[in-house]
């Protein structure tokens, strides 16, 4: 009996230490639980801020307490670091986030910059980088944050887009750049000179100076409008007109580029401007067009001509004394002028290949116009002949054709009239008329005065025009009209 009793008195020890050391376990178990991440992410993945707005919290949340205290990194990438303040603060490109045991959520504060001027909305990116030991990267990593402008823009254009430079207008000539609004703060515009290269510090210069072909101009607060002076170099030769452009190419601080960058400034050449340039004039199907261009001493240095179908360039050539000594068609045909003792054309010769086809004698009056000439052409067998005789009378008070007369040669130095052509004209208080309808020699003008009404007579018949112009401001013709028939367009340099 005795021995039941103390056996049961040991079950009873035994199970009783099992099960204190059960609880004990038990116990240890609940005071050291396994540790299980927690997952980090952004609560929202967009947010939108205007550059007004004031400090604003940004969240990440947290799958369940944080297990243990660690940092969470938040890399930073930012098109401009005085976008923003934050706090923490940003640092390396970088903000660092403590996080504590038990914390669910963590925070920092976003504060958009207002800075007065105008750069277009800013774009922020926020992504978790790095976390340290109980935590984990969720899959909402990123925050976009689009920082919105509340400024309006400050626009740099041009106020013309083409200007000209008259070379002897020494004192210069001021082009403005505008602003759209008045600058807030400082700023620099750039610009370039395009298709400049030989002609600045030869024929124009500019306030501020041009540098390698740029020219900087700053921008100071206040500021509306920018003046940048062209000065043209004042020269005696004729250089012909130039071109060039100037362009913004670049705006900074407080002003941004506009849609109108560019400015053609056209260098007007004063030993040119005005000089005739092109005459065209036809009637039904038939045209001839002249344009002329000129060499440093202004006289005639090509006339580029067009009949019908056809087209040639007549190139002129002059001695060491500017006298005009031959002129020059295609590859094959020259013109060669002999002169007198007073430098006067008394003779040309007409050549095609080396062989002389056709010349000229001409004869002066008493008050030195080109009273006649007589054209010979060579004839088959290698003599020359008379083919024809024009004769030209003048008015003596201003040495201006009124009557052209042709004869042809008969045997036995008679002549017999062909054609007679007389011209009445304006009045002499117009320009000097550059382009006459009587062209006798290269740069002879038997015509100064404006022919109104011209009456020709040839086999037996009388033909009688009247001509009407159109002038521009400064007293040339633009236009000419004979009747309803002929019509003739004039343009200038």
């Amino acid at each position: 009996m005795k021995t039941i009793h103390r056996l049961h008195y040991f079950l009873l020890v035994l199970f009783s230490g099992i099960t204190l050391q059960s609880c004990e376990e038990a116990d240890t178990v609940l005071s050291n639980p396994v540790s299980t991440p927690a997952t980090v992410q952004f609560v929202s993945t967009n947010i939108g801020l205007s550059e007004l707005a004031t400090a604003t919290e940004v969240t990440l949340q947290l799958s369940h307490p944080a297990p243990a205290a660690g940092t969470i990194t938040i890399n930073i990438n930012l098109e401009n670091e005085n976008d923003f303040t934050s706090q923490p603060a940003v640092e390396d490109g970088r903000i660092i986030l403590p996080v504590a045991v038990g914390q669910l959520q963590v925070k920092f504060i976003l504060t958009p910059t207002d800075n007065n001027l105008y750069t277009g909305n800013r774009n922020l990116l926020f992504t978790i980088g790095s976390v340290t030991t109980g935590l984990l990267i969720g899959t909402e990593k990123s925050l976009h944050v689009t920082i919105f402008e509340n400024e309006q823009p400050n626009l740099v254009n041009f106020e013309a887009t083409e200007g000209s430079l008259q070379e002897q207008f020494t004192e210069g000539m001021i082009v403005t750049l505008g602003l759209s609004l008045q600058a807030v703060d400082a700023g620099e515009v750039e610009l370039e000179l395009v298709n400049a290269t030989g002609l600045y510090g030869t024929y124009f210069t500019t306030e501020p100076e041009a540098i390698n072909g740029k020219i900087t101009m700053p921008v100071a607060a206040g500021t509306s409008s920018l003046p940048i002076k062209f000065i043209p170099v004042n020269n005696l030769t004729l250089n012909g007109h130039r071109e060039f452009v100037v362009r913004i190419i670049d705006a900074s601080g407080s002003v941004m580029k506009g849609d109108m960058l560019e400015l053609n400034i056209t260098l007007i050449d004063d030993e040119l401007a005005g000089k005739p340039k092109s005459y065209e004039t036809g009637a039904g199907e038939w045209k001839t067009k002249r344009v002329y261009e000129y060499n440093e001493s202004g006289q005639i240095a090509r006339i580029h001509v067009e009949q019908n179908s056809l087209s040639w360039t007549e190139t002129y050539h002059y001695d060491e004394n500017n006298l005009l000594k031959k002129i020059t068609k295609w590859t094959t045909d020259e013109t060669i002028f002999k002169r007198d003792n007073q430098n006067r054309i008394t003779r040309s010769e007409e050549s095609r290949e080396g062989v002389m086809k056709k010349y000229s004698i001409y004869s002066y009056d008493q008050a030195g116009n080109i009273g006649e000439v007589a054209v010979f052409h060579r004839q088959p067998t290698g003599e020359f002949v008379m083919s024809n005789l024009f004769v030209y009378l003048y008015y003596s008070n201003s040495n201006t054709v009124f009557k052209k007369l042709i004869y042809y040669p008969l045997p036995g130095d008679e002549y017999a009239l062909i054609q007679e052509e007389t011209f009445e004209y304006l009045a002499s208080n117009y320009t000097q008329n550059p382009f006459p309808m009587v062209d006798i020699l290269p740069g002879v003008n038997s015509q100064p005065l404006y022919p109104s009404k011209y009456t020709l007579s040839r086999d037996g018949k009388v033909y009688t025009y009247y001509l009407s112009y159109e002038f521009n401001p400064v007293g040339y013709p633009v236009s000419r009209t004979i009747g309803s028939r002929e019509a003739t367009r004039y343009q200038y340099y």
